[in-house]
């Protein structure tokens, strides 16, 4: 199960899971590399869960109070 949007710190923007099922919350939309999402300029750990990792980047939601960077 991902994390929910409601637990995101404040300033984070997207939320992806690397192929080791590690979420993390991104202040920027970070970039898929081989087996890991990176960049994002700030990033935070969020949950460990199993799930296919190429298909988990989201962005946050539209009614979040947070603003998108990118």
């Amino acid at each position: 199960m991902k994390p929910d949007w409601k637990d995101a710190p404040e300033w984070a923007n997207y939320l992806a899971m690397d192929e080791d099922g590690y979420w993390c919350w991104y202040l920027r939309k970070p970039i898929r590399e081989d087996d890991c999402w990176c960049g994002g300029e700030k990033f935070e750990f969020a949950k460990l869960t199993r799930v296919y990792w190429k298909d988990s980047l989201e962005k946050r939601p539209s009614d979040s109070t947070s603003s998108d960077d990118v």
